[in-house]
C-alpha cells in the first residue's frame, strides 16, 4: 500500500503542478511571439529605409547620367564640325592665312574697335 500512497501523492501533485507549467509555457509563447513579430517589423522597416535611399540614389544617378549623355551629344557634335571640311578650311584661312588660288590676300593694319 505504501507504494500505492506514493504514486496517487505524485499524481496529485503532478496535477496540481501542470495547470501552473501549462500557463508558463502560455506566457513564455506568446512572449515568443511579440519578439518575433517586433523583430519582423523592425526588419521590414529597415529594408524599407535602404529601398527608399537606394531608389532617391538611382534617380539622382539616372539624372548624372542624362546630363553626361548631353553633354557627350554636344562633344561628337564638336568632333564632327572640327573634322569637318569647312572648319579646316576656315581654320587655315583665318589661323595659317591660307588663300585660294586667285585670292589675294589684304592685311590691314588698323586696330579692332572695341565692343562697348
Amino acid at each position: 500500500m505504501l507504494a500505492s500512497e506514493g504514486l496517487q501523492r505524485l499524481k496529485e501533485k503532478a496535477s496540481r503542478e501542470a495547470p501552473a507549467r501549462k500557463k508558463r509555457q502560455g506566457v513564455t509563447m506568446k512572449a515568443v511571439v511579440v519578439l518575433l513579430v517586433l523583430y519582423m517589423v523592425f526588419l521590414y522597416g529597415s529594408q524599407e529605409l535602404k529601398y527608399h535611399e537606394m531608389m532617391q540614389e538611382k534617380a539622382r544617378v539616372g539624372q548624372q547620367i542624362r546630363v553626361y549623355e548631353a553633354k557627350n551629344d554636344l562633344l561628337k557634335q564638336q568632333i564632327s564640325y572640327l573634322a569637318s571640311h569647312e572648319y579646316v578650311e576656315k581654320a587655315a584661312r583665318e589661323q595659317l592665312g591660307f588663300t585660294k588660288d586667285g585670292e589675294v590676300p589684304y592685311i590691314t593694319k588698323t586696330k579692332p574697335v572695341a565692343q562697348q
